[in-house]
């Protein structure tokens, strides 16, 4: 044989699988890029059903509803639209004033940015894992992660605005003691990741 393998067989388990793969990544790629077209015409729903989630107690919640609201997600959550709002917040944010206040309110700030863009990345990882492998689709924990991780990324964008509008110190202090806290989850208990 001129590959070198001594069945024919070997030869099409190996390319009948690639072949398998490269038509799965063709199918996701086509698929996100439909969706994306369609995502031009849902912010409102998005922004619909992003009021409704963060005001959600995850801890109520029956498993059937996480689902359902895991579904509603992925079907309307714009990520690039998402993106462009965190770069518009942190371009603002990213404005400092003078002296010893301001270098502190600059460091809360750097603390607020980087808490937009980790849990902006998180969520997004998430998203894919979710579109593209049905263990992830499946798993009921994960499911409740991605909800909690959506509710906590709308909350950090909300303190985000707040501070951007304000331009006060506080909002900003909120939103780096909140991203402290998310981001301890072996020492906090669930009820402790609940939006206020």
């Amino acid at each position: 044989m001129l590959l070198g393998h001594a069945k024919m067989a070997t030869t099409y388990d190996i390319y009948a699988e690639a072949e398998q793969s490269m038509q799965q990544l063709t199918a996701e790629t086509i698929d996100e890029f439909i969706t994306y077209l369609t995502y031009e015409g849902t912010s409102e729903d998005m922004e619909a059903l992003f009021k409704k989630i963060q005001e959600l107690d995850l801890n109520t919640l029956e498993e059937s509803t996480v689902k359902i609201f895991k579904q509603e997600l992925i079907r309307l959550a714009n990520i690039p639209k998402l993106e462009e709002q965190v770069k518009d917040i942190i371009l603002e944010l990213s404005k400092t004033g003078q002296g010893v206040s301001a270098n502190q309110d600059s460091q809360l700030k750097l603390d607020l940015i980087y808490s937009l863009l980790s849990t902006l990345d998180q969520f997004k990882t998430q998203t894919r894992n979710i579109k593209r492998n049905t263990g992830y689709n499946n798993n009921y924990e994960y499911t409740f992660n991605y909800l909690q991780t959506t509710q906590n990324l709308l909350q950090i964008i909300h303190n985000a605005n707040k501070c951007k509008e304000n331009q006060t110190i506080q909002p900003v202090q909120i939103a780096a003691i909140h991203y402290r806290i998310l981001n301890k989850p072996k020492t906090c208990g669930i009820s402790q990741f609940q939006l206020k």
